[in-house]
């Protein structure tokens, strides 16, 4: 199966990342251009707006909520929290897609639309020259 599908598969995607010393620099600086560009496209009234917008916005984060506000978040203790977890239900398939693999899956409540992808591969038959290879195979 390793060899069929990932040894012996033409289709690849080469990637090569290298590091940046500069990228925190260069980031700050296109972000103040950016900044710059903005604020030299507004009014007067539209720049004084802004300003003070964000210094009420500064007030508003810095300032403490009263105590009757605060006791209204909701909180929990560590008596509220189940000990025993949570088993959620799995289904299983065995020779998935007529493939020879075992295909496990179970839905994330909360998520929808996003999937996540956890594969396992026995390399049991893998011989070992080739158990070098696998890091090309993996991530």
């Amino acid at each position: 199966l390793i060899k069929e599908f990932f040894l012996e598969n033409n289709h690849r995607v080469h990637m090569e990342l290298r590091p940046s010393a500069t990228l925190g620099e260069e980031t700050i600086l296109e972000e103040k251009n950016k900044m710059k560009k903005l604020s030299d496209s507004l009014s007067s009234n539209e720049y004084d707006s802004i300003k003070t917008e964000a210094e009420m916005l500064k007030t508003i984060q810095n300032t403490d909520d009263p105590p009757e506000v605060v006791a209204m978040i909701p909180s929990l203790s560590i008596e509220d929290i189940d000990q025993s977890g949570v088993e959620f239900p799995i289904q299983i398939e065995e020779q998935a897609f007529g493939t020879g693999a075992t295909l496990v899956t179970h839905n994330v409540h909360g998520s929808p639309g996003i999937v996540y992808i956890d594969v396992g591969v026995d390399i049991a038959s893998v011989p070992f020259s080739e158990i070098e290879l696998l890091p090309f195979v993996s991530t």
